[in-house]
């Protein structure tokens, strides 16, 4: 039997962690704004904005982030092989290497990440801080549920 549900890509994935952290589109929405390229700023960035918007929050002001982890899953799990790398490599390497700066990414996030988020963060602990998608294979790219 077929599997009839979407899969996500990039166009999708901006908008999808807006949503899931409404704390970051100001921020996010200032920052595109300054941006001096000419195509409009993805997700290969959203993850070292993601950290600065954080870093500016105070500690007791730490939002929930299990609607920003559940969308990264999501998307790993639902997107087309160009999104899935992209959510590894703009958004959970950017947090992994941030770790040692912003601690509360490590009690805060990591512990929420699903399944495939965390194979994803697996790959990153193994490989020295960055996603190797030929060293990754989480099966279907699709979830089956």
């Amino acid at each position: 039997m077929a599997d009839d549900r979407p899969t996500y890509g990039l166009s999708e994935l901006s908008e999808a962690i807006l949503t899931a952290a409404p704390w970051f589109r100001e921020s996010w929405i200032a920052f595109c704004a300054d941006w001096a390229q000419p195509d409009a700023p993805g997700a290969h960035v959203m993850g070292d904005q993601l950290i600065a918007a954080l870093e500016r929050l105070s500690p007791t002001a730490m939002p929930d982030l299990s609607h920003l982890a559940s969308t990264i899953e999501r998307f790993l799990v639902e997107g087309d092989k160009e999104t899935r790398d992209a959510v590894a490599i703009g958004i959970l390497e950017p947090v992994h290497s941030s770790i040692d700066e912003v601690p509360i990414l490590e009690s805060a996030l990591v512990p929420l990440l699903g399944s495939r988020s965390r194979l994803v963060w697996d790959n990153i602990l193994r490989n020295n801080g960055y996603f190797r998608s030929d060293q990754f294979s989480p099966g279907t790219a699709r979830s089956t549920m």
